[in-house]
């Protein structure tokens, strides 16, 4: 099913659950709020062009924007023997270029304003989607109809052999992550010698290197034709626009020869197969996989509830046994892929620490064991299952408020099932499963046909007449203006300032009590307590504990979070209008009345330590860890990121919460944003019933003080070990002006220019022109006070100096004798002009926006206005911010690797002062 096993996966959060403390309400109950929740519909039409291009199209005018998808009906379970990673091959090279625009794409639809461009290859198909602004649109389709029908004359060998060098990488790089190794175990030994999904959508490095050009062009003209493809144009276009765009573009190229695909083959399994691998992994994992049908059988959808039923949420049967009560797991999820002709269920448990870690997955096998042979054997309670319903409604809902995700939807299962609206079925089947259906679909299912995996660490068809001028690209007209709706905004008696964005179209609420403390509220000595106090808040508030919070959640079907970040701490719900009181209800409970429950706490340090465990064992996590203290100075308020210090999650006890909570979290240090279904007038009053009564402790409100930095006074040099790395992590940062200074959108222009894009020089440079690296980029930290700029990249082991070297090049050549040059400048001016309405399409990217606006202390009319500002400035003002962001001579470098292979290479570069630090940012030598 396309809507829940696509897009619920993206999109959701789901809880379930299982007993708790307080009495379960009726199942009627959930089953009535069920029947009231409105249906989920996104109308289309759908028609096919003379040479057998499919055309979707849905009408969705809220906003400036298209989304763009071409899906072929082409993927890795379609590659022959001695081939494979072929498929995802073609993707990359798909991106390169067609003869009537011989360069990235990514160069032609950033600066016209393209947003969420990608491809992307599974087993089953091979995709390519972006969203343009609608005056945007002939561009985006001329690219699409030309790399369809005008490919193969701007392929040559120099193309092959540098997409074949970024796939490469691409696959180290995943390989180079923990566990990362397992996707290629986990598809060989679940399937059949000569099954379609028994080997990766990455392929092999042998079969990948044997790919010749004479296979990259025969494989396109098998594959790649109109008549294996599918359009789908979501968003400001009517049906008659979109028939007559698709007639323009694309029908006068030719069909290919039909192509025929592999039929379903669930290949169940006979008995259980055990394997064990020692690995470089931080923790104890185990991996239990059953082979279970493919897309769009009934027995897919309900196995969704059951993957649901046990780890969703706190209150998922096996999420409550091993990670909150036993305390024997530090995470377990399960999950159900379905793919076109077979889909796999599978449980993974990651163990904490331990000197005995297969003791300690062979206690946490059983107790899954034990856990779904309950299910089997009894099935979901009426209860659990109307709630778990309601709840995956709900974390669809979102998803079908942007064109993208809508755009993806209709694609997905117009491929697969010949029908876009193959969801509604899927759905119904959903909504209809009752306790029998769900228990007697695992029984089928979730027998003793397993593979079980331990890891542990190491140690007829014509075309028209062609009617498009190719000899140039389409140029996208001025964006419409933006023109977001005002902030309304009241301030209740007690000091607590509400901020209200109406924004109709789905019934969504989202809300955020942005609260003026963050981790820069933090002594030097208590690092991490504003995440801690944070992250307690739902275990446990008024009369309910966790679990009874996160079965309330799961029957309203809303989301209640809590964090910290840097400048602020928010504690955030989003609700289906149906559910708003009593959602507002659990809400203000959480925020005002929190118990800290001590065995809360203490289960939440352990899980606290094993992601420290886990930050260490990652290379970014590594880098994550020690760069903002080396940038900030240890002690400085925004010193501290990642999972926090051991010694301090140790120490903190329940006391420190509360005196936190009580402190910081008070109603005239905080705002309440509220975005979506409603307004000032019709919110206020549920808003004072809540929390008018709300008092400020007596004390004056604390204040936080944030100290200038200065730039570091020479460049220096940290090296992290990282030992049998194949990859290495670099970074160079520098302190930046404070984010409430002048200028921050001439930095982000810079910025862009730099590495902010596709683009980008930096990507461009160690990307494409090297192949050395998947990705480079460049960043800035936006907070109050000072920033910090970030160029980071990741990196092949043998060319970590030679990377250095053109990072240290480019970083010099922004602010001297290459600065941003008139072209790139308007390119990205474009780009940052022309994306903006796609940054504010939903719901939850407007409620996102005006969160970071209030963080930042930034005019309410900010964005409106933000256009303008971009619109006025110059090179010279560009150069002079690059200037300002950039400090060639005030750089820190980090480079995270095998220091055995790399040391001595980086050493001889004289980057300045060299330190060696372990994972906490202490000095090795």
């Amino acid at each position: 099913m396309r809507v829940i096993v696509t897009l619920a996966a993206a999109f959701c959060l789901g809880l379930g659950s299982a007993a708790a403390a307080e009495p379960v309400r009726p199942a009627k109950a959930s089953a009535d709020a069920l029947a009231k929740l409105p249906p989920i519909d996104v109308p289309y039409e759908k028609f096919r062009l003379a040479n057998g291009l499919t055309v979707v199209v849905h009408e969705d005018h809220k906003a400036p924007l298209v989304a763009v998808n071409v899906w072929y009906h082409i993927g890795s379970k379609d590659e022959p023997e001695g081939r494979h990673g072929f498929a995802h091959l073609f993707e990359h090279l798909m991106f390169n270029g067609s003869e009537h625009f011989n360069d990235e794409f990514f160069r032609a639809l950033e600066p016209a304003g393209a947003t969420g461009i990608n491809g992307t290859t599974n087993r089953d198909r091979t995709n390519y989607f972006e969203t343009v602004p609608t005056a945007a649109l002939d561009l985006a389709l001329f690219l699409e109809s030309d790399r369809m029908g005008h490919l193969l004359g701007a392929i040559d060998q120099k193309k092959l052999d540098e997409q074949r060098g970024v796939v490469l990488n691409e696959k180290r790089q995943g390989e180079n992550q923990p566990y990362g190794a397992l996707r290629e175990i986990l598809s060989k030994d679940a399937y059949p010698p000569g099954h379609p999904y028994s080997w990766t959508t990455i392929g092999s490095d042998e079969d990948l290197n044997a790919a010749t050009l004479d296979d990259v062009k025969a494989w396109f003209k098998r594959y790649y034709g109109p008549n294996n493809a599918t359009l789908v144009l979501a968003g400001d276009i009517t049906v008659a626009e979109a028939r007559a765009k698709a007639e323009q573009y694309f029908g006068a190229l030719p069909a290919s020869e039909p192509v025929s695909h592999a039929k379903a083959w669930a290949a169940p399994m006979a008995g259980e197969k055990r394997l064990q691998i020692n690995d470089k992994v931080p923790l104890p994992r185990l991996y239990s996989v059953w082979n279970v049908p493919g897309d769009g059988d009934r027995d897919v959808v309900l196995l969704g509830l059951v993957a649901d039923l046990l780890t969703s949420g706190k209150t998922g049967r096996l999420y409550e046994r091993l990670v909150y009560r036993d305390q024997s797991a530090s995470a377990i999820s399960a999950s159900i892929n379905a793919d076109e002709i077979a889909g796999q269920f599978s449980i993974v448990a990651s163990a904490r620490p331990s000197a005995d870690p297969h003791a300690s997955l062979a206690a946490i096998e059983a107790a899954v064991r034990e856990e779904l042979q309950r299910l089997l054997d009894q099935g979901p309670t009426e209860a659990e299952l109307a709630r778990i319903k309601t709840q995956r409604y709900a974390d669809l809902l979102p998803a079908f408020d942007g064109v993208g995700a809508k755009g993806q939807l209709l694609a997905a299962n117009e491929v697969f099932h010949g029908d876009p609206a193959q969801y509604k079925r899927e759905l119904q089947w959903e909504q209809a499963a009752t306790v029998a259906d769900v228990r007697d679909a695992a029984r089928r299912w979730l027998g003793v046909g397993r593979l079980v995996l331990e890891v542990l660490p190491e140690n007829g068809l014509k075309p028209v007449a062609e009617t498009v001028d190719r000899s140039k690209l389409p140029v996208p007209a001025a964006s419409a203006a933006l023109k977001l709706p005002p902030i309304q905004r009241a301030t209740l008696a007690n000091g607590l300032r509400l901020a209200v964005v109406e924004r109709r179209g789905v019934p969504l609420v989202e809300m955020a009590l942005i609260v003026d403390a963050g981790r820069a509220a933090d002594g030097p000595a208590t690092t991490g307590v504003s995440a801690m106090t944070f992250g307690q808040l739902d275990e446990g508030a008024g009369t309910l504990d966790s679990l009874a919070i996160a079965r309330r959640q799961a029957e309203l079907g809303i989301e209640i979070g809590a964090s910290s970040g840097r400048e602020a701490s928010m504690v955030t719900l989003s609700a289906i209008k149906p559910s708003l009181g009593p959602a507002l209800d659990l809400y203000a409970t959480i925020i005002r009345q929190p118990t800290f429950p001590q065995a809360d706490l203490e289960r939440s340090k352990q899980n606290l330590k094993s992601a420290i465990v886990q930050e260490k064992a990652a290379p970014g996590g590594l880098l994550r860890r020690v760069l903002s203290t080396q940038i900030y100075g240890a002690g400085h308020p925004y010193a501290y990121v990642g999972s926090g210090e051991e010694a301090v999650v140790a120490a903190t006890t329940r006391d420190d919460l509360v005196a936190f909570h009580r402190r910081w979290l008070r109603p005239d240090n905080a705002t309440l944003l509220v975005v979506g279904d409603t307004t000032l007038a019709e919110i206020r009053p549920q808003i004072e019933a809540r929390f008018g009564d709300w008092k400020a402790p007596a004390e004056p409100k604390p204040v936080k003080t944030i100290p200038a930095v200065a730039p570091a006074s020479a460049p220096r040099l940290f090296l992290l070990d990282k030992p049998g790395a194949t990859q290495s992590i670099i970074a160079a940062a520098n302190i930046a002006p404070d984010g409430k200074s002048a200028g921050q959108e001439l930095m982000s222009t810079a910025n862009t220019v730099l590495g902010g894009q596709f683009i980008s020089r930096l990507n461009l440079n160690l990307r494409e022109d090297k192949h050395w690296s998947y990705g480079a980029s460049s960043s800035i930290t936006r907070t109050r006070g000072p920033q910090v700029f970030l160029a980071q990249a990741q990196v092949e082991r043998d060319r970590t100096a030679d990377s250095i070297v053109e990072m240290q090049k480019e970083l010099r050549d922004i602010v001297a004798k290459k600065p941003p040059t008139a072209a790139e400048i308007d390119d990205a001016k474009r780009a940052d002009l022309l994306a903006l309405p796609g940054s504010f399409e939903t719901a939850g990217q407007v409620a996102s926006a005006f969160a970071s606006l209030i963080e930042l202390e930034q005019p309410d009319d900010y964005y409106n206005r933000l256009p303008e500002l971009i619109a006025a400035q110059t090179p010279d003002a560009v150069a002079a911010a690059a200037k300002a962001l950039v400090r060639p001579e005030a750089l820190s470098w980090f480079v995270v690797g095998d220091l055995a292979r790399i040391e001595a290479e980086v050493r001889k570069l004289k980057l300045g002062e060299v330190k060696v630090l372990d994972a906490d940012g202490k000095v090795l030598r």
